[in-house]
């Protein structure tokens, strides 16, 4: 969806779900007063929806720094080449090839106090 990907499938809304999870599992293993937020992704920007403010490079592709797509793959590494069939803009595969290569966060690690039950769910719709 943030690629503007013009096919709407219900993975979108499991993956979102998956968010949801996530930010309730930090809260509960973070152990967060009531009302602290758990936001997962923090972005300046989401190319190509926000346009402004973008610093354009020398190959007329905009910097990932700071980029939403930049905090998702943070948490959960890298689309692999195979990964991205479904994207039907050239653009938007020359940008995804900006991104550096990093592997997925380590969830049990990261949530300790959640079972590892949860961590499986959590992996699978992520």
């Amino acid at each position: 969806m943030i690629l503007l990907e013009k096919h709407y499938h219900k993975a979108v809304d499991i993956w979102a779900l998956g968010i949801i999870i996530y930010e309730m599992f930090k809260y509960i293993s973070e152990k967060r007063e009531h009302g602290k937020s758990c936001q997962v992704f923090q972005a300046k920007r989401c190319f190509p929806l926000t346009p402004d403010g973008v610093v354009w490079d020398q190959d007329g592709l905009p910097q990932t720094d700071g980029d939403l797509l930049d905090s998702i793959f943070d948490l959960i590494g890298t689309p692999q080449k195979e990964d991205w069939k479904f994207i039907s803009d050239n653009f938007a595969i020359d940008y995804l090839k900006k991104f550096k290569v990093r592997p997925p966060r380590d969830l049990y690690q990261e949530l300790p106090n959640i079972e590892p039950e949860g961590i499986k769910l959590l992996q699978s719709i992520l």
